[in-house]
């Protein structure tokens, strides 16, 4: 479902195109209105083959697995926390007595 926005882009210019074209060609302009006729024709082609456009395959999983020195940092940030959560704890008991 991925691919419809990219056909809506290409799509939404090709009739505003299209429509153009088809003005120019009742107004009596001449061979004028082959140019916005043939980039709404190139347009929905390119809209076509986005539509037959086989999705790109899933990337690969990567295993994001927590590195020695990432389990090290995490460990001490824990330690200094729970440190400090002791310390404010004790001050609190001590205030109350």
């Amino acid at each position: 479902m991925r691919k419809m926005m990219y056909v809506g882009f290409a799509l939404i210019p090709a009739v505003l195109l299209a429509y153009w074209a088809f003005h120019l060609a009742r107004t009596h302009t001449g061979l004028l209105w082959l140019a916005p006729a043939a980039v709404a024709a190139a347009l929905c082609v390119i809209a076509i083959l986005i539509l037959l456009a086989k999705s790109a395959p899933a990337l690969p999983h990567v295993d994001r697995a927590l590195t020695a020195n990432l389990k090290r940092w995490l460990k001490v940030q824990n330690d200094e926390k729970r440190d400090a959560d002791k310390s404010t704890r004790a001050a609190h008991t001590s205030s109350r007595l």
